[in-house]
């Protein structure tokens, strides 16, 4: 499931520098189980747009209900904070 899941997720993000992708199984908030997909961006200035988040995340939940995978997958997206400027003074 976790390289079906990088497959997608590369397919559809890998041009925006995804760094990492964390897959863990947990409960949503309502206690039904859930796949919860942390994407971590390498750049500052990775922007994936909303339209490219929404398509990943349609053929991301496709692809698992296809290999059977009952549980709903929720994506988050993490950027780096930029470095703080130091003045000098």
């Amino acid at each position: 499931m976790k390289a079906a899941i990088e497959e997608v997720v590369q397919d559809e993000l890998g041009r925006f520098g995804v760094r990492e992708i964390e897959v863990r199984p947990d409960e949503d908030h309502d206690g039904d189980p859930a796949i919860y997909v942390v994407i971590h961006y390498a750049a500052v200035d990775a922007d994936p747009d909303p339209e490219n988040m929404s398509n990943t995340m349609f053929k991301l939940n496709n692809r698992l209900y296809a290999m059977n995978e009952k549980r709903f997958a929720h994506v988050s997206h993490v950027v780096p904070e930029p470095p703080k400027r130091v003045r000098a003074r």
